[in-house]
Parts: structure tokens; C-alpha cells; sequence
């Protein structure tokens, strides 16, 4: 992979109030603690490069969704539908064209972790703050976390009766509402009803053939989370959730095709506008897309008697199931207004994960005597997951596909231009040839809405043990360790089935139905050490290996390539952070070097988007994320990333 740089954000702000304390003396900045490593410490102990968002920072600033946040992070971007997320953390990441392609950034909201990315678009609303750790995080959490982590922590229910919320009303039309009610019900026991609605019927991607807006979601979501806390120190946590998401979805713009084909588009939408700054699209068929989320979690903690110098010795035990489920994710798969091919769900595509989670912490002055501190966490983890989707890619109208054909190689019978977006000229290229031979032999009508229908069914069963550490063998100095095993079993049904040997030639489809099966495992571990030569700055060195599984294409169109192997990743990191000048300045700095081995990655090949295994590849830079309250200036604040 080439170097790269990324800026994420550099902004001024302005905060009038509460510039000071009430007696006068300078604000500090708010001292940040985070439970991502799964043991709560502050962010200046904790030996990550790591970036935390508040709810009142992204309030204060009015970011409304996942890709605004990125502005405040670097090295992450982030991009949620509701049946779909695309999350790239140092340039490594899960791209959304095969929904049976696991995550490269891992989820975890409130403890339980999630499959799929989507799920993350009904938790935006009603939370405590983001927390995004950068690289390998194979150790604490596990197969799919080899470019980093996304760790949501949600507001929890409070001691009084409160009603809370936020409007969004934006310039061009998105408009949103988050309520949130927390209920006292008794001393120890509370509820919180929380709410996000949007509408973005009024958004800027506009589609000149079918004269509507694209990319217009609707988020419908409700989520109750209740919390039961004794003095003793035992917790049960619960959360319900239920969200659902619509849009239009020709959520795309042409950047370069030929005159030809431009031609072509403009006989059947003389609109079409190729300027990528008007914010325009053209496509005839009305691509949906619409899903429901649903997902239900408890969570016990419980105190458990001190051994050995181990004091805060507790155990947390958390089950989880969660469901996704697209009723509709419909697509114009030529991408423009001509009427060739489409791709629609047969039926809904339906992901479900079981989990179960039981982990032991502790920490102490030291441990049977020796040492000045240690903190570690042991516990195992299960997991039963399944998806399944059908697609039926239809050939829309005869007339359109050699229109389409014929604009797209005009240098020759069999020869089109390669230089058109994700894959068209690709489409083009297999389609052309089988066309201009069989079609003149066949009357015209009776190959219209002809069909292939594919398949995709897997199941999959993750067992896991794993533990972690930090030892202060010496005042200022920590040792880091920790490792964890995962097994994993995937097994799948693939299916393919042309309506006709016509469209099984346009398609480059064969029909089978095969069955397949991966068992692999593997170990992740993770050392290093933490230099602390005071309480507000600390040096760490770590390093860690990441596992991702392999797995099945979403599309099997054939027998060929549809399995794809295991991918590894090995991160050297070395980092520092600061709180100075009274806690009025934050600084932290990271620098990584990450190897990967057996890449997955995802490409367009003979009509279908494909994940294959490269050779390897190479992650290298550093982030810096700063923050300054001048105390000259009290009224404002500097933050860049």
C-alpha cells in the first residue's frame, strides 16, 4: 500500500460558556475515561492510539452521523446504511459489495459485539461518547478487528426524572429528532426510552430520470435500556432496540465514461448531468433500500472476595442476540438510465448473531507481594452466527441491453471500454459478444426478463479464550501482555440458476448448487510496554497481531471463487500522551507500522464483486490529536486532528 496522509479535521471553536469555574479559576479539559480495553482507565493510561467523541462535543458541533465524525478523527472513515457499513481505520478497511464479507473494524456497543457495521446506524443517537481505537485489537476482542475497533458506550438510565433531546434541521432539508426520557423507577433500579427519527427527503443527490431524491434515508428508531444497580456493587444492565431504515438507493454518480456512452444515456435521459459538482444521477430503475435492526442484551456484574493483593476482583457476563434483517436492497446494476440489467432480493437477507460473554477483572497494589500495580482481564466468548440472501439479476429490455452493448465497445464487435466506473465496463465487455451472436437468430421478445438467481446460506460458531494484563514492575514502568485462541467453523450453501442459456451467457453464470466448509483457528497476541514518568503523561510501545476469517462471496454466480482464505495483520505501534498546563492541553501521537498477510480484498471480476486473497500489503504513518483551551482566551478552544 502507497503512504498516505489523512487530515481529518482542524477547527476553531468557539465555546462562551462556562469558560470558567464559578469561583474563577481556569476550565480544565474534561478528564476522559474509556472502557474500550474492556477495564475502565483514563485515555492518557491507555496504550492505544485512541480517539474519543463525547456526546456533548458532537452535539456542540452538531454532527449528525457517522461520516461528520470522521472530520473530528484521523486516519478513520466511516460510512452506515441499514443494511450495510463501510468502516477504514488507516487506510485498511471492509468495503459494503459483498454483505458476506466480514468486518475488518470491529463493533462493540455496550459491551456486545456486532457482525456487521449497519447495526452501528441505530446506535448514533443517545450516547455517552464513541471511543475509535486504531489497529489490531485481536487480543481483547477478537477474529475481525485487524484495522482497529468502534466502541459505542450509551447513556445509561439516571437518578431523577429527566427528558432530554436535540432537533437537526439542516439547510438543504434533512431534518431530525432525538428524545430521550430516564424514569427513576426506585432507588436502585431506572429506564431509559430514547428516540431517533430522520427524514432526508430534501437531500442534494438528485436522480434526473426518475425525477427524485436519492440518498433521502428515513431512521426510525426506539431503544429502551434498563439498569438495576445495589449498593453492594451488583449490576444488571438490559437494552431492547428496534430501528428502521429506507432510502432511495442510485446512490452513485458517474465520474468518467466515454462519449459514446454518454450518448447513449442522453436518448433516454436528455437531463443527464455529468457534473460531479451539480450532484446528479440518472438511473431508470427505482433502486430501495429498507431494513430492520433488532437486538436485545443483559449484562450481570457482580462483585467476588479479594485474593492475593487482587482487589476490584469482579465478573461481567453478557448475552446478546441481534438481527438484521433487508426487506429490500434493489439496485440499477448498468448504473444508468438505460434499461439492461437490474439486481433485486428474491427475498429478505437476514443476518442473526447468539453471544455469550463471561469475563473476570481485577487490579491491586500488587500481587502476592511483588510489583507496584497490576490490572488484568481473563474470560471466553461464544458466538453462533447465520446469513443468507438470494439475488435475481433480470435483464430489464432486449432494446436497452444492445444499446448499452453498443456504446460500450465501440472499437469493435468484442471489445468495450474498460475506463467505465465499478465494473460497467466489465458488464459490457461479457455481454457484448454472446449478444451480437445469438441475438440475430431469436425473435427479440422472447428473451426479455430473463433471469439468474443466486444463493448465498452460511452458518458459523466462534469459540474464543482470552486474557490481557498491565504489570508495573517498577514505579514508573508497566509490562503489557496478553493472548487470545479463537476456533472457527463456517459452513455454506451456494446456489446459481439461469432462467436460460441466453442470459446465462450475458450473465457468466453456471448453474450448481455447492456446499462448502472452513474450520480454522488461530492465536493473537499482544506485549509491550507503558512508561509513566508522571501521573498526566505516559509512552507505550505495543505490539499485536490481528485475525480475520475467510469465508464466502455473497454473489456465487459460479463454482469458481467463491471461498477466500484467512487475513492477518502485524502492527508494531509506539505512542505518547500528555495533559498539560493545568489539564487545559491534550496531546496525543502515535506512530504504526502494520503488515498485513493474505489482504482480503475486494474486486469486480466477470459480472459480480468478489473478495480475494492478495499477497500482502503494508500500513505505515501516525496520527496526532490535540486540544487547547487557552487560558488567555477563555472563550475559545483549538482542537485538530
Amino acid at each position: 500500500m502507497k503512504p498516505f496522509l489523512t487530515l481529518a479535521a482542524l477547527a476553531v471553536l468557539s465555546t462562551l460558556a462556562q469558560a470558567q469555574s464559578a469561583d474563577g479559576r481556569p476550565q480544565e479539559l474534561e478528564q476522559v475515561t474509556i472502557t474500550a480495553t474492556k477495564i475502565a482507565q483514563t485515555l492518557e493510561k491507555a496504550p492505544a492510539s485512541i480517539t474519543v467523541l463525547s456526546q456533548e462535543f458532537m452535539r456542540d458541533r452538531a454532527v449528525s452521523g457517522f461520516q461528520e465524525a470522521t472530520d473530528y478523527s484521523a486516519n478513520v472513515t466511516m460510512n452506515v446504511s441499514g443494511s450495510a457499513g463501510q468502516f477504514v481505520i488507516r487506510g485498511l478497511g471492509t468495503p459494503d459489495t459483498n454483505l458476506g464479507f466480514d468486518p475488518s473494524v470491529g463493533t462493540v456497543v455496550d459491551g456486545v459485539y456486532y457482525g456487521r457495521a449497519n447495526f452501528l446506524g441505530a446506535f448514533f443517537n443517545d450516547v455517552e461518547r464513541f471511543e475509535i481505537l486504531r489497529g489490531p485489537q485481536g487480543t481483547l476482542f477478537g477474529k475481525n478487528s485487524t484495522a482497529g475497533l468502534f466502541n459505542v458506550v450509551t447513556n445509561k438510565p439516571g437518578n431523577k426524572l429527566e427528558f432530554d433531546g436535540e432537533v437537526l434541521n439542516r439547510g438543504y432539508g434533512d431534518f431530525t429528532v432525538r428524545p430521550a426520557l430516564s424514569i427513576p423507577v426506585s432507588d436502585d433500579f431506572g429506564l431509559r426510552l430514547s428516540g431517533s427519527f430522520t427524514n432526508g427527503d430534501n437531500n442534494t443527490l438528485y436522480n434526473t430520470y426518475l425525477k427524485r431524491p436519492e440518498e433521502n434515508e428515513e431512521i426510525n428508531s426506539l431503544r429502551l435500556r434498563g439498569r438495576y444497580a445495589t449498593d453492594n456493587g451488583v449490576v444488571l444492565d438490559f437494552t431492547a432496540l428496534r430501528s428502521q431504515y429506507t432510502q432511495n438507493n442510485s446512490n452513485f454518480q458517474l465520474i468518467s465514461i466515454s462519449q459514446e456512452m454518454e450518448d447513449s444515456i442522453r436518448v433516454y435521459d436528455p437531463d443527464y448531468d455529468d457534473n460531479f459538482d451539480h450532484r446528479r444521477t440518472s438511473t431508470n430503475f427505482p433502486s430501495a433500500e429498507k431494513a430492520v435492526v433488532q437486538s436485545y442484551a443483559m449484562t450481570l456484574e457482580s462483585p467476588l472476595p479479594s485474593f492475593g493483593g487482587i482487589e476490584n476482583f469482579r465478573v461481567t457476563a453478557i448475552t446478546a442476540f441481534a438481527q438484521s434483517r433487508a426487506e429490500q436492497r434493489n439496485i440499477d446494476a448498468d448504473f444508468t438510465p438505460i434499461p439492461f440489467i437490474r439486481d433485486v432480493l428474491v427475498e429478505p437477507s437476514l443476518y442473526k448473531q447468539v453471544s455469550e460473554e463471561i469475563r473476570f477483572t481485577g487490579s491491586g497494589r500488587d500481587i502476592f507481594g511483588y510489583g507496584k500495580g497490576i490490572t488484568f482481564i481473563a474470560g471466553i466468548y461464544l458466538s453462533r452466527a447465520s446469513y443468507g440472501a438470494s439475488d435475481l439479476f433480470s435483464l430489464e429490455d432486449l432494446s436497452g441491453a444492445l444499446a448499452y452493448c453498443t456504446a460500450s465497445r465501440p472499437e469493435g464487435p468484442a471489445n468495450c471500454r474498460r475506463e467505465l466506473p465499478a465494473g460497467v465496463g466489465g458488464i459490457g465487455s461479457t455481454v457484448a459478444l454472446p449478444l451480437a451472436e445469438v441475438l440475430p437468430l431469436l425473435d427479440a421478445t422472447s428473451i426479455n426478463n430473463q433471469n439468474v438467481q443466486t444463493r448465498l446460506k452460511q452458518n458459523e460458531q466462534t469459540f474464543a479464550g482470552f486474557g490481557q494484563f498491565e504489570y508495573s514492575f517498577l514505579p514508573k514502568w508497566a509490562l503489557i501482555g496478553g493472548v487470545r485462541y479463537g476456533s472457527f467453523n463456517k459452513n455454506g450453501l451456494l446456489f446459481a440458476e439461469a432462467s436460460s442459456p441466453i442470459i446465462e451467457a450475458i450473465a457468466n453464470s453456471e448453474n450448481h448448487t455447492t456446499y462448502v466448509k472452513r474450520q480454522e483457528g488461530d492465536y493473537s497476541p499482544k506485549g509491550g510496554l507503558r512508561f509513566s514518568p508522571s501521573k498526566s503523561v505516559s509512552h507505550y510501545f505495543t505490539w499485536a497481531r490481528g485475525f480475520k476469517n475467510g469465508g464466502f462471496n455473497g454473489l456465487p454466480l459460479r463454482t469458481t471463487e467463491n471461498e477466500y482464505g484467512p487475513e492477518r495483520a502485524s502492527s508494531f505501534e509506539f505512542g505518547t500522551k500528555a495533559r498539560l498546563y493545568k489539564g487545559r492541553m491534550r496531546v496525543s501521537g502515535s506512530a504504526f507500522f502494520t503488515d498485513f498477510s493474505n489482504l482480503q480484498v475486494s474486486t469486480f471480476l466477470n459480472n459480480r464483486f468478489l473478495v480475494l486473497n492478495a499477497g500482502s500489503a503494508v500500513s505505515r504513518g501516525g496520527e496526532i490529536d490535540f486540544q487547547w483551551l487557552p487560558e488567555a482566551v477563555p472563550f475559545l478552544m483549538f482542537r485538530s486532528s
